[in-house]
């Protein structure tokens, strides 16, 4: 048991636990309840698996229907419909069921708090999964570039998300909707490319110094989104 602790459960968690505390410790104002934010993590993490086959589905309607012009373009569209987007609606599902009409969803560094934590939910059990499955070898490189990748993508649902509260709570639907979809569609599309990068397509043709050069911009750019919105935080 305790190699166990010490060969999966902290190389596959440590990275996880230290970024949601940097985020969570940001939240100055009012900060959000721990009980609510482990209940998002939690929530997130042990969904995970109901993922799985609608992931199976989505790839395989790309597989069965989509006309793609070369391999480039059909990895794209897999990643796209048949990771990205599955994986970012489900987490903006979690954030919609759990936290949306909750009196503690009121300041808007708020959104970013809680979007982040369910990514990192999703990304610790994935995390597990793949340390046990391949070995504690892969954990330095996931600790380096996935998990922040999955709080990246959690930072920009998050501050759309925010945003769409906000126009909630001013009775503007039209632009509440609007926002809903960029958090939606920012994160899965951030998602996809990093995904895509990945594939034998882009490592394969030689261009894999893209994902590094990609990683380093979305980190940076998820930087600035939350700094604007931990120093610039208001309520809702």
């Amino acid at each position: 048991m305790s190699s166990f602790i010490y060969l999966i459960i902290i190389p596959a968690l440590a990275p996880v636990f230290m970024i949601l505390f940097f985020v969570y410790s940001k939240d100055r104002l009012e900060r959000e309840p721990f009980r609510k934010v482990a209940k998002v993590f939690l929530m997130s993490a042990l969904f995970t698996f109901a993922v799985v086959p609608f992931e199976r589905l989505a790839g395989l309607l790309v597989y069965t229907n989509y006309r793609a012009a070369s391999l480039m373009d059909f990895e794209f569209a897999e990643n796209f419909w048949g990771v990205a987007f599955v994986e970012e609606l489900y987490k903006c599902l979690i954030l919609l069921i759990f936290i949306w009409g909750d009196e503690c969803f009121n300041f808007r560094y708020d959104g970013i708090v809680y979007a982040v934590t369910a990514s990192l939910g999703f990304a610790a059990l994935e995390n597990v999964l793949y340390v046990m499955s391949i070995g504690p070898s892969v954990a330095l490189g996931r600790a380096l570039f996935s998990i922040p990748g999955h709080a990246s993508f959690g930072v920009f649902m998050g501050f759309f998300f925010a945003r769409a509260k906000h126009r909630k709570n001013q009775g503007n639907v039209l632009v509440m909707l609007f926002d809903l979809l960029s958090a939606l569609a920012s994160a899965t599309l951030a998602h996809a490319i990093y995904d895509f990068l990945l594939s034998d397509s882009i490592q394969g043709g030689g261009l894999g110094l893209l994902f590094f050069l990609y990683v380093f911009v979305m980190d940076v750019i998820a930087w600035m989104l939350i700094y604007n919105d931990f120093e610039t935080d208001r309520r809702l």
